[in-house]
């Protein structure tokens, strides 16, 4: 795989070839001023299972806001350091954010992607299968 296999943007243009999927460099988040990450810096491997183990609120979720940069769509953030993804910087602003996150998804602990759809169509849903379980069961 090389970083021509993930264009980020139409114009930017193709990194050398790279065995590094995910490199990050001394990356640190700041919502507002406080601090969530500060310094970090690894990498991840094509092919290879990578995972984050930590207590809660240690910054995992938020290492994976700030790589496909949906973090930045909580308010005010400042991101320094550097990511790129198959050699090519996540953060330049020739990046497509569509494709990025196409590429680098995030599962969230609680999803709930309908949240007012959830309130009615359970109770409804609930209602339904316990009228037809009631017919069911007096024919």
């Amino acid at each position: 795989m090389t970083a021509s296999d993930f264009p980020l943007s139409e114009s930017m243009a193709a990194a050398e070839p790279t065995q590094t999927a995910i490199s990050i460099k001394d990356l640190s988040f700041f919502y507002g001023t406080k601090k969530v990450l500060e310094g970090v810096s690894f990498e991840i491997h094509p092919q290879k299972v990578t995972a984050m183990i930590g207590p809660s609120g240690c910054g995992k979720s938020t290492l994976l806001k700030a790589l496909n940069r949906i973090g930045e769509l909580e308010g005010k953030v400042t991101i320094t350091g550097k990511v790129e993804f198959f050699g090519q910087d996540i953060y330049d602003k020739r990046v497509n954010l569509n494709r990025l996150r196409r590429q680098i998804g995030m599962v969230f602990q609680r999803p709930n992607p309908f949240p007012p759809a959830s309130t009615i169509t359970w109770p409804t849903a609930f209602a339904f299968l316990a009228a037809r379980a009631a017919r069911n069961w007096m024919s």
